[in-house]
């Protein structure tokens, strides 16, 4: 019988891990007993250890180490001939751990890519268990209108030549 509990047992947490979503990886699954006090022991430490996760602020400066890192191991694919390349990126809040990475042409960055960034910066820092807010943002064109690349209308000259 004690045999059959643990293989039933390892079947359960293999069906809740596969279940799982992409951002609920790592999430700690606690087994309890209504016999066992001590399997209940677990609980606080873990949710303590969850919390300072989800309250964690990672350095600007070793975020944008690692998105160096990880675009010089893998880099993201070109398109249309031109780079779509993550330029920089900062933690912008806690609870949870938010994060702007500036892209240019933000909207012809794959979503294979942005998951591959997603994972690797869980994995990099330690976010097991919590979830993570990535916004991808387009920096903005200081020289148009309205800041978002388009041109704005032309200006008119005000001053008539030849009046002085």
């Amino acid at each position: 019988p004690a045999e059959a509990r643990q293989g039933l047992k390892r079947a359960c947490i293999g069906l809740f891990y596969d279940i799982l979503t992409q951002s609920s990886k790592g999430v700690p699954l606690l087994t309890t007993n209504s016999k066992a006090i001590g399997s209940l022991q677990q609980v606080i430490p873990t949710a303590q250890r969850l919390h300072s996760r989800w309250s964690s602020r990672v350095p600007t400066n070793a975020l944008n180490r690692w998105l160096q890192a990880v675009v010089a191991y893998k880099p993201p694919p070109n398109i249309g001939g031109k780079p779509v390349t993550p330029k920089f990126i900062s933690q912008i809040d806690t609870r949870p751990p938010t994060f702007s990475i500036n892209v240019a042409r933000v909207s012809n960055l794959p979503k294979s890519y942005q998951r591959f960034l997603t994972n690797s910066l869980r994995e990099e820092f330690g976010l097991h268990g919590i979830p993570i807010r990535i916004r991808f943002r387009s920096p903005s064109n200081p020289y148009t209108k309205d800041g978002k690349g388009k041109r704005g209308p032309k200006k008119s000259r005000s001053k008539k030549r030849g009046s002085a």
